[in-house]
């Protein structure tokens, strides 16, 4: 088992955060309309509401450039550019295009030969530039499976979207499936569930007390 982490932002990603159309924001509307269940945890046992997911994504201080993400004036999430002047600060919320990091929880099988790469789970994570601390910030985690079935009913509403070609637009699924894109892995399955970049850090501390 190994997780893969995508920065939407970066160009090479672009195809899943198309504006207006970005993967996070289709899962968002997921949540919003009762499609979706995020977790809490890699195991899924842990479910969280949909309270809980809105918690996940308040903003940490007034913005007033941010909107409400269930807007009562429009079924959308965040469509409006600006909160209403009463709005306050605990119901102003990130946009889904600030969540802008996906990490995949991906197994390895071999099946009749094979390696098969089975993606288990989608992380969503607001990037650490979004907070003072310089912390990033987990939002939820979902069920691939659960994903699959959603962007799959959706149609071309759930596209990874191809610059070279229009007439080769593709659900995200499809993109998932064929790999059409480049990640780095973050982690993989150890004792201590710690991360490359954890690791690397005690090898060179052991090294510099040698």
């Amino acid at each position: 088992r190994f997780w893969r982490e995508i920065t939407l932002t970066d160009r090479k990603y672009k195809p899943f955060f198309t504006k207006g159309k970005e993967i996070t924001k289709v899962i968002f509307q997921g949540v919003e309309k009762g499609v979706l269940t995020p977790y809490k945890d890699e195991a899924f046992m842990q479910k969280m509401s949909k309270q809980e997911f809105l918690e996940q994504l308040k903003l940490p201080e007034a913005d007033s450039a941010h909107a409400s993400a269930f807007d009562d004036n429009h079924n959308d999430w965040g469509e409006h550019a600006k909160a209403p002047q009463a709005q306050k600060v605990d119901d102003e919320y990130f946009l889904p295009n600030e969540a802008s990091i996906l990490e995949l929880m991906i197994d390895r099988l071999f099946v009749e030969g094979e390696l098969i790469r089975d993606i288990q789970s989608l992380k969503i994570i607001i990037p650490e530039q979004k907070f003072e601390t310089g912390l990033r910030k987990e939002v939820a985690i979902f069920k691939y499976k659960d994903l699959f079935d959603y962007f799959n009913s959706l149609g071309d509403e759930a596209i990874w979207f191809n610059e070279d070609n229009s007439a080769r637009h593709l659900n995200f699924t499809k993109a998932f499936e064929e790999q059409l894109f480049d990640s780095r892995i973050v982690k993989i399955e150890n004792s201590e569930d710690a991360t490359l970049e954890d690791i690397h850090k005690e090898d060179h501390l052991k090294v510099a007390k040698q």
